[in-house]
């Protein structure tokens, strides 16, 4: 008998209502009404100004709009990459573990980069390299990756225990 969970409708997601575009929508329609109520209370004084005003707060209108919709797209995609970092951490540590023992690397290797030029450093940031383990050593023989600091320990002057192991059977 098939499961009935396969019968039951999707969840609704909850979507954020992005505030500040309300609010930017909503501000610049006032401004225009307060400017046609005061174009209303006296026709000759300003509405000479009434095209500069509304260029300029059309102005502004479109710049926070811009501001506000690169902002929700940066969200948006630091959002999606850190909800991709445990898949990223999980295919790290399938790459990275102790040949001996089976132990994944912990995490990826991480530094902080400096930018700058002429000797003026203008920013720090910290860089992940999943292409480099931590917590594990290469062996010098057969180039697998070892826990150096395991108890009893899995390497020896640079190589690892099974490398060892064939070296002292060949003496």
């Amino acid at each position: 008998m098939p499961s009935s969970n396969h019968l039951r409708k999707p969840k609704m997601k909850k979507q954020d209502v992005p505030f500040r575009l309300v609010f930017f929508v909503i501000m610049p329609m006032f401004g225009f009404a307060c400017l046609i109520w005061l174009n209303i209370q006296s026709p000759d004084g300003v509405w000479r100004w009434l095209p500069t005003i509304g260029i300029c707060l059309g102005a502004v209108w479109l710049v926070s709009l811009a501001g506000i919709i690169y902002g929700v797209v940066a969200e948006r995609k630091e959002r999606l990459y850190q909800a991709q970092e445990s898949e990223r951490l999980k295919h790290h540590q399938a790459r990275f573990y102790c040949h001996i023992c089976g132990k994944p690397s912990p995490k990826p290797y991480q530094y902080w980069d400096d930018y700058g030029e002429n000797g003026q450093q203008y920013s720090s940031f910290l860089v992940t390299d999943y292409d480099k383990p931590t917590e594990l050593v290469q062996c010098a023989r057969c180039q697998k990756w070892t826990c150096p600091n395991a108890d009893p320990p899995h390497m020896e002057n640079g190589i690892c225990e099974k490398c060892f192991e064939v070296q002292t059977w060949e003496a």
